[in-house]
């Protein structure tokens, strides 16, 4: 049977929090996103949309500036700048969804969305769905968290993990660790960057590689 349309569609995700928590690394990564928007080729946001989405983070650095100190409704003038920058996120996010969706094809639909800037929900249902989840560290930039599912309870096993900053090309080999979870630091910002890791259970031979869909470092 085949997959349903809705199972091979592949969707964008803002890829942060609507709330103004960690604002400076969302001023980062709403940044990375315009320059991957202007840097992709497929010339989807207008050169004066973009310029203008640039003051509003200018704006939204000032205001954060201006929080410590001062009156308190500098908070509320911060919010309102954020929600700016997070509105102008999602126009831009659905401009590049409609582009994606006119592709018919869920493997060009997942690259062009993150050329441009945007994280992936799903990849296309005729590929098993990656059981290795990154998310960058709060707080602590160029640093990305890898999570694997477990392979059981009470199974003696290692994790073997490695990760790629040019698409999978080449993969540099990072820890063994006995648990399903690592860290790895010192990326640069804006780096694309995929991870990938295999289990080792008991004396046997390692399993296949399992990799990550790509995330933008912030």
């Amino acid at each position: 049977m085949s997959e349903s349309i809705e199972n091979m569609r592949v969707i964008a995700i803002l890829g942060m929090t609507t709330k103004p928590t960690y604002v400076g690394l969302k001023i980062i990564k709403q940044n990375t996103t315009l320059n991957l928007l202007v840097n992709s080729g497929d010339n989807l946001i207008d050169p004066a949309e973009i310029i203008l989405q640039r003051a509003h983070i200018s704006t939204l650095i000032d205001k954060e500036t201006a929080m410590t100190g001062g009156p308190v409704d500098k908070t509320n003038q911060r919010n309102l700048a954020f929600n700016i920058m997070i509105s102008d996120r999602k126009k831009n996010m659905a401009v590049v969804q409609a582009a994606a969706d006119v592709l018919n094809n869920p493997e060009l639909a997942a690259d062009y969305i993150i050329r441009n800037g945007y994280e992936i929900k799903q990849r296309v249902g005729s590929h098993s769905i990656p059981d290795i989840s990154v998310v960058n560290k709060p707080n602590v930039p160029g640093t990305l968290v890898a999570t694997s599912k477990s392979p059981g309870r009470n199974i003696n096993f290692s994790i073997d993990w490695m990760y790629s900053v040019d698409n999978g090309a080449t993969w540099i080999m990072w820890h063994s660790t006995p648990v399903v979870k690592t860290e790895i630091p010192n990326f640069a910002t804006g780096a694309r960057v995929i991870i990938r890791r295999r289990f080792i259970i008991g004396s046997n031979a390692p399993e296949g590689w399992v990799q990550s869909a790509p995330i933008t470092v912030l």
